[in-house]
C-alpha cells in the first residue's frame, strides 16, 4: 500500500544545465528544479511511488545516502503537491 504519485498533465518542461524549468499554462507559473529535482521530475513521467523515487534517485546519485535522498524525495513531493504540479493516488 502507499501513495502514488504522478505529474500534473500539461506541464511543459524544458531541460537546464544545471537542472529544470517547469511551466505551468494554467497559473503562469514558471518553478526552477536543482538536478535532483529534475531528476525527480523526469521520473514522474509515468505514475511512481516515493520508494521507487527514493531508488531510483539513489543509483543516478550514487553519493547521496538512502535517508537524506528519502528525506529529500519527500520535501520535493510535498512541495509539489503545495503547487498542484503533482497529484496522488491510494493504492
Amino acid at each position: 500500500m502507499g501513495e502514488v504519485f504522478s505529474a500534473t498533465p500539461g506541464l511543459e518542461a524544458a531541460p537546464l544545465e544545471d537542472g529544470a524549468i517547469l511551466y505551468y499554462p494554467k497559473t503562469g507559473k514558471f518553478l526552477m528544479l536543482n538536478r535532483t529535482a529534475a531528476f525527480v521530475w523526469n521520473a514522474l513521467s509515468a505514475p511512481k511511488k516515493l520508494e521507487e523515487l527514493v531508488s531510483g534517485l539513489c543509483k543516478a546519485f550514487p553519493d547521496v545516502p538512502p535517508s537524506a535522498a528519502h528525506d529529500d524525495v519527500n520535501s520535493l513531493l510535498d512541495q509539489l503537491k503545495s503547487l498542484e504540479l503533482v497529484s496522488t493516488v491510494s493504492e
